[in-house]
Formats: structure tokens, sequence, C-alpha cells
């Protein structure tokens, strides 16, 4: 039989480990709220990535409707340039995807 010290030393253990495993129950816990946290800050990120992927897309048919308009316009006041105005604007285009070309001046 054991004594009552003995007892109290094994009582006093056990009450020890609880609290160790609780301790790493709350850490766990926490952890897993900050990976929550994180996947939705994630999420956010991806979905603000997306929209000003489309925002930029948007912009650019918009900028590229501008200047084919002002390109008509130009053209209609003198038919002696016609077509010039798109055959520049596709020399440029061949030129800014030269490979050589530095990708700052894209």
């Amino acid at each position: 039989m054991k004594s009552l010290s003995s007892r109290e030393s094994e009582r006093k253990e056990i009450i020890r480990q609880q609290k160790i495993i609780t301790k790493h129950e709350k850490t766990i816990e926490k952890q897993k709220q900050i990976n929550a946290r994180q996947l939705q800050a994630l999420a956010a990120s991806e979905n603000a990535i997306k929209l000003k992927d489309q925002l930029y897309l948007e912009a650019t048919k918009v900028i590229d409707g501008l200047l084919k308009l002002l390109t008509t316009l130009i053209e209609l006041r003198d038919p002696y340039t016609k077509g010039h105005s798109v055959r520049v604007m596709e020399i440029s285009l061949l030129l800014a995807r030269h490979p050589n070309l530095e990708s700052h001046l894209r």
C-alpha cells in the first residue's frame, strides 16, 4: 500500500502534467486561430490581385479604344495620311516586344 506522501506526490505530478497539457492545448488553439486569420488574409490578397488584374485589363481596353478613336479622327481630317497612324502603332508594338528592349521600357 502506498503511503500518503507517495499518493500526494502522484496527485501533484498528475496535476502538473494536466497543466502542461492544458497549456499546450491553448497554444494549439491559438495557432489554429492564427492560421485561420492567415488564410483569410491570403484569400483577401488573392481577391485584391484578381481585381487589380481585371481593372488593369479594363483600363487597357479603354486606353486602346481612346487611341483608336483619336487615330480615326486624325485620319478623317487628312485623308492623305490615312493608314499611317495604324502602321505607326503596329511598328511601335513590334519594337516594344523586341527581346532586347529593357523590360521597364515595354
